[in-house]
């Protein structure tokens, strides 16, 4: 089961989420991204930078620190360092000392910022995930960001439960309900790094739930739950709802939940939840009432792959896993793991030797 049998915890040289672009601004923001401790900050002209997060004087975390002007000052000792890492002063000293931070690119597009923490090299050349064939940021589509979690479970648990929506009438009964689309047979379509595992419920009666998304609906609707892999950190679940028995039937609209995975360490997880829709945008009502309802069925996966985790952590005897015909498209999305992570390694040898 876990860890995965790979020579590393999880790929470097990928775009991961740092946060959303509103959590980052004047304050400094410290986070630990992939066992690396990290500082986030906007300079004087709004544009947002990943510097490493400890003083290597005397190892002091710089959250504790201070910015003047475009300078991070080290709270012990007032060492500066500048935009791009290095040391410019140090007023216990002479002169500035040989040393400075790491620098990790950033990337800023529409409500999320982006952090590069593989090769440099590697970066520029590195398309960041699909995020607009989600909605995220585009016109005629509603973005709600709407919560960041420090997840004490592993990230590959949270894929897990990701691509195994067949957990949905069970584990959220109470929000959800139980059976329903959760039990249909799922496809997997896999190209390139994108996975995507689709239900599709034909001729199903309007519930409660649709009736409140789309009270213009007719009496039968055709809907698709999604779970898409659009990049180690990005994953969609969601999908479109048809006015009518059949998936050529009118489009009512899209509603997607998506979720931002950052592995911290080994055995905790940087999660954000966010949503897109591209029907009543205007309606703060029904945003509301999506994100409490998101927050409600999070909280709940929380708990499960939390007590997993706890589990996996002992020294509990486990059973051997198994896995049974639903477990398909999770078990697929741990395959593409594995390979993204042993090309990873490959990539970052293939830099060196350039």
């Amino acid at each position: 089961m876990y860890p995965l049998d790979t020579p590393a915890p999880w790929p470097t040289n990928q775009w991961y989420i740092a946060g959303f672009a509103q959590e980052v601004g004047r304050e400094i923001l410290a986070r630990t991204f992939l066992n690396r401790r990290i500082v986030l900050f906007r300079d004087e002209n709004g544009t947002a930078h990943a510097l490493s997060g400890i003083c290597p004087h005397r190892m002091m975390p710089l959250e504790l620190g201070s910015l003047e002007g475009d300078r991070l000052i080290c709270g012990y000792h007032g060492l500066a360092f500048d935009l791009t890492g290095a040391c410019i002063a140090a007023p216990t000293a002479p002169t500035p000392p040989n040393c400075a931070l790491s620098q990790y690119p950033l990337r800023e597009v529409g409500p999320l910022l982006w952090i590069w923490m593989g090769d440099p090299a590697l970066a520029d050349r590195s398309p960041l995930p699909d995020q607009a064939s989600i909605g995220i940021g585009q016109d005629g589509w509603l973005t709600q960001c709407v919560a960041h979690y420090d997840l004490g479970a592993r990230y590959t648990l949270l894929i897990d439960n990701l691509f195994d929506l067949s957990h949905l009438g069970f584990i959220h009964a109470s929000i959800v309900g139980s059976g329903g689309i959760a039990l249909i047979e799922p496809k997997i379509e896999d190209s390139g790094e994108r996975l995507v595992v689709s239900r599709v419920a034909t001729d199903f009666p309007v519930d409660g739930y649709h009736r409140f998304l789309f009270p213009q609906a007719g009496e039968r609707i055709t809907t698709v739950l999604k779970s898409e892999l659009l990049g180690i950190g990005l994953i969609n679940a969601g999908g479109p709802v048809h006015d009518g028995p059949a998936a050529d039937a009118p489009l009512l609209g899209h509603q997607n939940f998506i979720h931002g995975i950052t592995p911290a360490t080994e055995h905790m997880t940087h999660y954000w939840i966010f949503m897109t829709r591209d029907f009543r945008l205007d309606d703060a009502g029904l945003s509301a009432a999506l994100a409490a309802q998101n927050e409600a069925v999070v909280a709940q996966d929380r708990d499960a792959l939390e007590a997993i985790e706890r589990l996996l952590r002992s020294d509990v005897p486990l059973p051997q896993e198994i896995s049974m015909k639903p477990d398909a498209g999770a078990l697929r999305a741990r395959l593409k793991l594995i390979q993204m992570i042993r090309n990873d390694q490959g990539a970052t040898g293939a830099a060196v030797a350039a």
